[in-house]
Protein backbone atom coordinates (compact mmCIF):
# COMPACT_ATOMS: atom_id res chain seq x y z
CA UNK A 1 0.00 0.00 0.00
CA UNK A 2 1.03 3.60 -0.92
CA UNK A 3 0.09 6.64 1.19
CA UNK A 4 1.01 9.50 -1.57
CA UNK A 5 1.01 13.08 -0.19
CA UNK A 6 2.11 16.43 -2.09
CA UNK A 7 5.98 15.61 -1.95
CA UNK A 8 5.04 12.61 -4.45
CA UNK A 9 3.80 15.51 -6.75
CA UNK A 10 6.92 17.67 -6.11
CA UNK A 11 9.48 14.64 -6.57
CA UNK A 12 7.89 14.93 -9.92
CA UNK A 13 9.00 18.25 -10.53
CA UNK A 14 5.57 18.93 -10.46
CA UNK A 15 4.67 22.51 -8.98
CA UNK A 16 2.17 21.81 -6.50
CA UNK A 17 3.50 23.81 -3.22
CA UNK A 18 1.79 26.55 -1.81
CA UNK A 19 3.74 29.24 -2.57
CA UNK A 20 3.47 27.84 -6.49
CA UNK A 21 -0.71 28.09 -6.05
CA UNK A 22 0.28 31.70 -4.76
CA UNK A 23 2.12 32.33 -8.22
CA UNK A 24 -0.83 30.65 -10.11
CA UNK A 25 -3.34 33.18 -8.26
CA UNK A 26 -1.32 36.05 -9.09
CA UNK A 27 -1.07 35.54 -12.84
CA UNK A 28 -4.57 34.66 -13.68
CA UNK A 29 -5.55 37.61 -12.65
CA UNK A 30 -7.02 36.70 -9.01
CA UNK A 31 -5.41 39.39 -7.13
CA UNK A 32 -8.25 40.50 -5.62
CA UNK A 33 -8.55 37.01 -3.73
CA UNK A 34 -4.91 36.92 -3.05
CA UNK A 35 -5.46 40.73 -0.97
CA UNK A 36 -8.35 39.09 0.36
CA UNK A 37 -6.76 35.86 1.79
CA UNK A 38 -3.72 37.83 2.73
CA UNK A 39 -6.09 40.07 5.02
CA UNK A 40 -7.04 36.89 6.28
CA UNK A 41 -4.19 34.69 6.86
CA UNK A 42 -0.60 34.99 6.96
CA UNK A 43 1.01 33.55 3.63
CA UNK A 44 4.23 33.25 5.37
CA UNK A 45 5.84 31.25 8.13
CA UNK A 46 9.45 31.71 9.48
CA UNK A 47 10.08 33.90 6.19
CA UNK A 48 9.00 30.91 4.16
CA UNK A 49 5.95 30.25 2.16
CA UNK A 50 3.88 27.96 4.21
CA UNK A 51 3.11 24.33 3.24
CA UNK A 52 -0.17 22.69 2.54
CA UNK A 53 -0.38 21.89 6.41
CA UNK A 54 0.65 25.36 7.44
CA UNK A 55 -2.09 26.78 5.42
CA UNK A 56 -4.75 24.87 6.54
CA UNK A 57 -4.03 25.25 9.98
CA UNK A 58 -3.52 28.99 9.00
CA UNK A 59 -7.39 29.17 8.02
CA UNK A 60 -8.11 26.60 11.59
CA UNK A 61 -6.75 29.34 13.51
CA UNK A 62 -8.24 32.27 11.80
CA UNK A 63 -9.65 34.72 14.84
CA UNK A 64 -13.22 36.36 13.32
CA UNK A 65 -12.53 39.39 15.47
CA UNK A 66 -9.28 40.13 13.86
CA UNK A 67 -10.47 39.99 10.21
CA UNK A 68 -13.10 41.84 10.76
CA UNK A 69 -10.78 44.69 11.86
CA UNK A 70 -8.41 44.24 9.15
CA UNK A 71 -11.32 43.79 6.29
CA UNK A 72 -13.26 46.75 7.42
CA UNK A 73 -11.25 48.74 9.79
CA UNK A 74 -13.31 49.57 12.18
CA UNK A 75 -15.68 51.59 9.75
CA UNK A 76 -18.95 49.97 11.56
CA UNK A 77 -20.57 52.87 13.40
CA UNK A 78 -24.33 53.20 12.53
CA UNK A 79 -24.52 50.41 10.15
CA UNK A 80 -27.74 47.85 11.23
CA UNK A 81 -27.26 44.29 11.60
CA UNK A 82 -28.35 43.59 8.33
CA UNK A 83 -25.56 45.62 6.79
CA UNK A 84 -23.20 43.92 8.37
CA UNK A 85 -24.71 40.52 7.76
CA UNK A 86 -24.48 41.49 4.15
CA UNK A 87 -20.79 42.84 4.39
CA UNK A 88 -19.71 39.59 5.30
CA UNK A 89 -21.78 37.96 3.19
CA UNK A 90 -20.37 39.65 0.04
CA UNK A 91 -16.72 39.73 1.23
CA UNK A 92 -15.56 37.45 3.43
CA UNK A 93 -18.09 34.03 2.66
CA UNK A 94 -17.44 34.11 -0.56
CA UNK A 95 -13.53 34.54 -0.58
CA UNK A 96 -13.83 31.17 1.63
CA UNK A 97 -16.01 29.17 -0.50
CA UNK A 98 -13.80 30.18 -3.52
CA UNK A 99 -10.86 28.39 -2.19
CA UNK A 100 -11.39 24.75 -3.11
CA UNK A 101 -12.97 25.79 -6.45
CA UNK A 102 -9.51 27.72 -7.75
CA UNK A 103 -7.74 24.71 -6.24
CA UNK A 104 -9.86 22.72 -8.20
CA UNK A 105 -8.73 24.93 -11.51
CA UNK A 106 -5.12 25.83 -10.63
CA UNK A 107 -4.80 21.68 -9.91
CA UNK A 108 -6.11 20.54 -13.49
CA UNK A 109 -3.49 23.21 -14.66
CA UNK A 110 -0.13 20.96 -13.12
CA UNK A 111 -0.43 17.94 -15.57
CA UNK A 112 -0.65 19.91 -18.93
CA UNK A 113 2.42 18.27 -19.69
CA UNK A 114 2.20 14.99 -18.58
CA UNK A 115 3.67 13.42 -21.34
CA UNK A 116 6.98 14.86 -19.94
CA UNK A 117 6.65 13.32 -16.64
CA UNK A 118 8.72 10.59 -16.17
CA UNK A 119 7.91 7.42 -13.65
CA UNK A 120 9.70 6.89 -10.49
CA UNK A 121 11.75 3.40 -11.82
CA UNK A 122 10.46 0.24 -9.88
CA UNK A 123 7.32 1.82 -8.75
CA UNK A 124 5.01 0.53 -11.69
CA UNK A 125 6.01 -3.25 -10.55
CA UNK A 126 5.25 -2.80 -7.25
CA UNK A 127 2.03 -0.36 -7.44
CA UNK A 128 0.18 -2.49 -10.23
CA UNK A 129 -1.13 -4.62 -7.26
CA UNK A 130 -1.14 -2.05 -4.43
CA UNK A 131 -3.27 -0.02 -3.29
CA UNK A 132 -2.89 3.55 -2.82
CA UNK A 133 -5.06 6.33 -0.57
CA UNK A 134 -3.65 9.64 -2.18
CA UNK A 135 -4.27 13.39 -0.56
CA UNK A 136 -3.35 15.12 -3.78
CA UNK A 137 -5.85 16.49 -6.45
CA UNK A 138 -4.02 15.48 -9.39
CA UNK A 139 -4.30 12.23 -11.85
CA UNK A 140 -0.81 11.47 -11.68
CA UNK A 141 -1.01 7.59 -10.80
CA UNK A 142 -3.47 7.23 -13.25
CA UNK A 143 -2.06 9.43 -16.08
CA UNK A 144 1.78 8.54 -15.80
CA UNK A 145 1.87 5.23 -14.02
CA UNK A 146 -1.25 3.75 -15.51
CA UNK A 147 -2.49 2.76 -11.91
CA UNK A 148 -6.21 1.39 -12.23
CA UNK A 149 -8.61 3.26 -10.81
CA UNK A 150 -9.85 0.97 -8.41
CA UNK A 151 -6.83 0.34 -6.36
CA UNK A 152 -6.58 4.42 -5.70
CA UNK A 153 -8.48 6.23 -3.46
CA UNK A 154 -8.62 10.01 -3.66
CA UNK A 155 -9.30 11.05 -0.18
CA UNK A 156 -10.25 14.40 -0.72
CA UNK A 157 -11.35 13.89 -4.02
CA UNK A 158 -9.79 14.50 -7.55
CA UNK A 159 -10.09 17.14 -10.10
CA UNK A 160 -11.91 14.48 -12.65
CA UNK A 161 -14.48 13.75 -10.02
CA UNK A 162 -17.53 16.25 -10.17
CA UNK A 163 -17.61 16.54 -6.59
CA UNK A 164 -15.64 19.44 -5.15
CA UNK A 165 -12.27 18.81 -3.51
CA UNK A 166 -11.87 19.16 0.28
CA UNK A 167 -9.36 21.14 1.66
CA UNK A 168 -9.69 23.31 5.64
CA UNK A 169 -9.00 22.79 9.50
CA UNK A 170 -9.85 20.73 11.76
CA UNK A 171 -10.21 23.77 14.40
CA UNK A 172 -13.88 24.37 15.07
CA UNK A 173 -14.31 28.02 15.89
CA UNK A 174 -16.46 29.49 17.98
CA UNK A 175 -19.50 31.46 17.21
CA UNK A 176 -20.21 33.14 20.30
CA UNK A 177 -17.56 35.87 19.49
CA UNK A 178 -18.27 38.73 22.07
CA UNK A 179 -16.90 42.26 21.33
CA UNK A 180 -17.53 45.23 24.47
CA UNK A 181 -16.81 47.68 22.29
CA UNK A 182 -19.26 46.93 19.22
CA UNK A 183 -22.29 45.16 18.94
CA UNK A 184 -21.92 44.98 15.24
CA UNK A 185 -18.11 43.92 15.98
CA UNK A 186 -19.63 41.31 17.50
CA UNK A 187 -22.25 40.44 14.96
CA UNK A 188 -20.10 40.36 11.87
CA UNK A 189 -17.68 38.15 14.02
CA UNK A 190 -19.72 35.49 14.43
CA UNK A 191 -20.63 35.25 10.69
CA UNK A 192 -17.02 35.21 10.28
CA UNK A 193 -16.93 32.13 12.29
CA UNK A 194 -19.89 30.43 10.62
CA UNK A 195 -17.77 31.06 7.30
CA UNK A 196 -14.34 29.72 8.31
CA UNK A 197 -16.72 27.01 10.14
CA UNK A 198 -17.68 26.00 6.34
CA UNK A 199 -14.27 24.90 5.41
CA UNK A 200 -14.17 22.21 8.51
CA UNK A 201 -12.54 18.70 6.84
CA UNK A 202 -14.92 16.33 8.27
CA UNK A 203 -12.33 13.57 8.36
CA UNK A 204 -14.19 11.07 10.64
CA UNK A 205 -17.19 11.12 7.68
CA UNK A 206 -14.59 10.64 5.28
CA UNK A 207 -13.43 7.76 7.20
CA UNK A 208 -16.78 6.43 7.74
CA UNK A 209 -17.76 6.88 3.66
CA UNK A 210 -14.54 5.01 2.76
CA UNK A 211 -14.97 2.54 5.42
CA UNK A 212 -14.33 -0.55 3.20
CA UNK A 213 -11.50 0.80 1.68
CA UNK A 214 -10.22 0.57 4.91
CA UNK A 215 -11.33 -2.07 6.04
CA UNK A 216 -9.79 -4.24 3.07
CA UNK A 217 -6.06 -3.33 4.34
CA UNK A 218 -6.10 -6.34 6.64
CA UNK A 219 -3.39 -8.26 4.45
CA UNK A 220 -1.03 -5.39 3.86
CA UNK A 221 2.33 -6.62 4.68
CA UNK A 222 4.14 -3.10 3.06
CA UNK A 223 3.56 0.67 3.36
CA UNK A 224 4.96 2.82 1.47
CA UNK A 225 4.84 6.60 2.86
CA UNK A 226 5.67 8.65 0.37
CA UNK A 227 5.45 13.01 0.24
CA UNK A 228 2.81 12.64 3.26
CA UNK A 229 3.68 14.83 5.97
CA UNK A 230 1.15 13.21 8.61
CA UNK A 231 0.01 16.85 10.08
CA UNK A 232 -2.18 17.11 13.12
CA UNK A 233 -5.03 17.84 10.39
CA UNK A 234 -4.84 14.35 8.70
CA UNK A 235 -3.54 12.44 11.52
CA UNK A 236 -6.62 10.63 11.44
CA UNK A 237 -6.55 9.10 8.32
CA UNK A 238 -3.33 7.66 9.18
CA UNK A 239 -4.38 6.30 12.49
CA UNK A 240 -7.07 4.93 10.45
CA UNK A 241 -4.52 3.22 8.43
CA UNK A 242 -1.88 1.77 11.19
CA UNK A 243 -5.26 0.53 13.00
CA UNK A 244 -6.27 -1.83 9.83
CA UNK A 245 -2.82 -3.18 8.14
CA UNK A 246 -1.40 -6.20 9.23
CA UNK A 247 -0.17 -6.16 13.04
CA UNK A 248 3.99 -7.01 11.71
CA UNK A 249 3.30 -4.32 8.46
CA UNK A 250 6.57 -2.89 7.55
CA UNK A 251 6.90 0.90 6.83
CA UNK A 252 8.99 3.15 4.52
CA UNK A 253 8.89 6.43 4.81
CA UNK A 254 10.54 8.25 1.81
CA UNK A 255 12.42 11.14 2.62
CA UNK A 256 13.68 14.15 0.61
CA UNK A 257 16.71 14.52 2.38
CA UNK A 258 18.87 13.60 5.60
CA UNK A 259 16.54 16.48 7.62
CA UNK A 260 13.83 14.98 6.42
CA UNK A 261 14.91 11.80 7.12
CA UNK A 262 15.09 12.25 10.83
CA UNK A 263 11.90 14.41 10.90
CA UNK A 264 10.35 11.21 9.94
CA UNK A 265 12.29 9.36 12.58
CA UNK A 266 10.99 11.98 15.66
CA UNK A 267 7.20 11.69 13.94
CA UNK A 268 6.98 8.16 14.38
CA UNK A 269 8.21 8.19 17.83
CA UNK A 270 6.02 11.11 18.38
CA UNK A 271 3.03 9.69 17.13
CA UNK A 272 2.84 6.68 18.67
CA UNK A 273 0.84 8.93 21.43
CA UNK A 274 -1.88 9.13 19.06
CA UNK A 275 -1.94 5.52 17.74
CA UNK A 276 -4.96 4.84 19.63
CA UNK A 277 -8.69 3.03 18.23
CA UNK A 278 -11.67 3.29 20.28
CA UNK A 279 -13.94 0.03 19.84
CA UNK A 280 -16.73 0.14 21.86
CA UNK A 281 -15.61 2.33 24.00
CA UNK A 282 -12.56 1.50 25.19
CA UNK A 283 -9.49 2.40 23.84
CA UNK A 284 -6.60 0.47 22.72
CA UNK A 285 -2.85 1.11 21.82
CA UNK A 286 -0.45 0.13 19.44
CA UNK A 287 2.85 1.39 19.02
CA UNK A 288 5.03 1.45 15.49
CA UNK A 289 7.85 -0.11 16.09
CA UNK A 290 10.96 1.39 14.53
CA UNK A 291 12.18 -2.00 13.86
CA UNK A 292 9.44 -2.12 11.61
CA UNK A 293 10.32 0.99 10.05
CA UNK A 294 13.10 1.93 7.20
CA UNK A 295 13.60 5.52 6.22
CA UNK A 296 14.54 5.87 2.18
CA UNK A 297 16.16 9.31 1.11
CA UNK A 298 14.26 9.80 -2.48
CA UNK A 299 16.97 9.65 -5.43
CA UNK A 300 16.99 8.88 -9.52
CA UNK A 301 17.54 5.36 -8.37
CA UNK A 302 14.87 4.88 -5.79
CA UNK A 303 13.89 1.11 -6.30
CA UNK A 304 10.90 -0.13 -4.57
CA UNK A 305 10.98 -3.72 -6.11
CA UNK A 306 13.53 -4.16 -3.28
CA UNK A 307 11.19 -4.15 -0.36
CA UNK A 308 10.48 -7.63 1.08
CA UNK A 309 6.79 -8.72 2.35
CA UNK A 310 6.78 -10.14 5.77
Amino acid sequence: MFIIGNGFDLYHDIKSSYADFYEWLIKHNSSDFVKDMESMFPTLKDGKPLLWQDFEEAIGRGNPLKIHQDFFHGMDDGLFDKEIQNRVLKHIKPTLEEIPILLKEWAKSLLENVKEIRPIPGLIEVGWGSLFLTFNYTMLLENVYLVPEEQILHIHNSIEQEKPIITGHRQPISEDQEDSSSVNVEYSAKHIAKALNGLYKPVEFIIKEHRDFFDSLSNITNVIVFGFSISSIDRDYFNEVFHHVHDNAKWFFISKDEENREFHMKLVDGYNDFLKKEIGGSRYYRKMKQENCQYVIADNELKFTRISTV
